[in-house]
C-alpha cells in the first residue's frame, strides 16, 4: 500500500473514532478525481463553449480533469434535475443559468428541484448582453417614440419571441405592462427565426441577444432602441438601458454560472469558489468571455444567491401578467 493510500486510510479512522463523516475527513483531499460539469444543451452551443473555457482553466488550478457533458432538453431543466440529484460531494456541477434556475421557475408548475433550496451557488461568470430592436422600416428611434407608436395604432404593434416564458416574451410583456400599450407577441420555434421574422417584417420588435443581431444592426435593417440589461452595452455605448429610462423596471439579461448540490460539505465548496474566482480572473478566461461577446462577472456566491432570487420574483410576477402567444 503506498503512504498516499494509508494516509487516507488513517483520516477515514480517525473521523470515525472521532464520531464524523468520513467524507468530511476527506474534504482536505478534495479533489482526488475528476469533475463534471452538466450543461443543459449539446456541443458548440453557447453554454457548452463557456462551459469548456472555464472547466479547462479549473482543470489546471484544481490539478484533476474537468469534464464537460451535456444533458440537453427542457430548456436545461434536465440537465439542473440531474445535479440536483448527484452525491454532495463536489464532483457533479451545473452549469447554471437564468433559463433553468428563474425562468423556468416562474413558467413551470412543477420542477423536479428547488432552485434556491438543491442547489449551493458558486459564482456567476458571465452576463449575455441583450438590447430592444425593431425593424428599419418602423417610423421610432427611440423607446418614447414606440410608446407613443403603440399608442397611437392600438392593437397594431407585434414581437417576435420563441415562446411563452422566454426571456424575450417576458421581455415583451413586461413592456407591455410598464408602459402601458399592447404589444401582440408573436411565437416562432427558435431565435432565429423571430429575427427572421423581424427582417422580413412580420413582426415590428424583438428582445434578444445583441451578439445574435449585431450584423443586421450593422447592415441597417434592425435598429436597436435600448439595452435590455440594467447598464448599457460595450458595443453601444450611446444606447440607453431601459432601466434609466424611467418606464419601470425592465431587466432582460440572461447569464450563466456555476451551482453544486446543496449538501455540499463547506470545504469542498471553498475550493471551488476559490478555484472559479481564480479561473475567471485569468487572462485568458476574461478576454475569452469578451470575444464571445459576453459580459464577465466577478461576484460572491452571496451576490448570486441574491440575483437568483431576484430573477425568479421578477419573472414569476411578470409570468402571471402574460397573455399566450399565437405561434409561427
Amino acid at each position: 500500500m503506498s503512504p498516499r493510500r494509508r494516509l487516507r486510510r488513517a483520516l477515514v479512522l480517525c473521523a470515525v473514532l472521532a464520531g464524523a463523516s468520513p467524507a468530511l475527513a476527506l474534504d482536505e483531499s478534495y479533489p482526488a478525481r475528476p469533475i463534471k460539469i452538466i450543461v443543459g444543451q449539446g456541443p458548440g452551443t453557447t453554454s457548452d463553449i463557456l462551459a469548456r473555457l472555464v472547466g479547462a482553466k479549473l482543470s489546471e488550478i484544481l490539478a484533476q480533469p474537468v469534464v464537460i457533458e451535456g444533458r440537453p432538453g427542457a430548456a436545461g431543466t434536465i440537465a439542473a434535475a440531474t445535479v440536483a440529484n448527484a452525491p454532495a460531494d463536489g464532483y457533479t456541477l451545473l452549469l447554471a443559468s437564468s433559463s433553468n434556475l428563474a425562468l423556468a421557475t416562474a413558467q413551470l408548475q412543477a420542477l423536479p428541484y428547488d432552485p434556491v433550496s438543491d442547489f449551493a451557488p458558486i459564482r456567476r461568470m458571465a452576463r449575455i448582453p441583450w438590447a430592444l430592436g425593431v425593424r428599419a422600416t418602423l417610423p421610432v428611434k427611440t423607446v418614447r417614440e414606440l410608446i407613443a407608436y403603440a399608442k397611437a395604432n392600438p392593437g397594431k404593434l407585434t414581437g417576435g419571441s420563441t415562446g411563452p416564458g422566454s426571456a424575450a416574451a417576458l421581455g415583451l410583456d413586461m413592456l407591455s405592462h410598464n408602459a402601458g400599450i399592447d404589444i401582440l407577441n408573436v411565437s416562432y420555434k427558435t431565435s432565429g427565426a423571430s429575427i427572421q421574422g423581424v427582417l422580413a417584417g412580420e413582426v415590428d420588435i424583438l428582445f434578444t441577444d445583441l451578439a445574435l443581431i449585431a450584423s443586421h444592426v450593422q447592415a441597417g435593417s434592425v435598429r436597436l432602441l435600448a439595452a435590455a440589461g440594467p447598464r448599457r452595452l460595450r458595443a453601444f455605448p450611446d444606447l440607453p438601458s431601459l432601466s434609466e429610462l424611467g418606464i419601470g423596471e425592465i431587466v432582460v439579461e440572461p447569464w450563466y454560472g456555476l451551482v453544486a448540490p446543496a449538501a455540499t460539505p463547506a470545504q469542498v465548496m471553498t475550493k471551488l469558489r476559490d478555484g472559479l474566482a481564480r479561473a475567471l480572473r485569468s487572462a485568458e478566461v476574461h478576454d475569452r468571455i469578451l470575444e464571445l461577446g459576453y459580459d464577465p462577472i466577478d461576484e460572491d456566491a452571496s451576490a448570486f444567491s441574491a440575483a437568483i432570487r431576484a430573477d425568479i420574483a421578477r419573472y414569476s410576477a411578470v409570468v402571471k401578467q402574460a397573455k399566450p402567444a399565437p405561434e409561427r
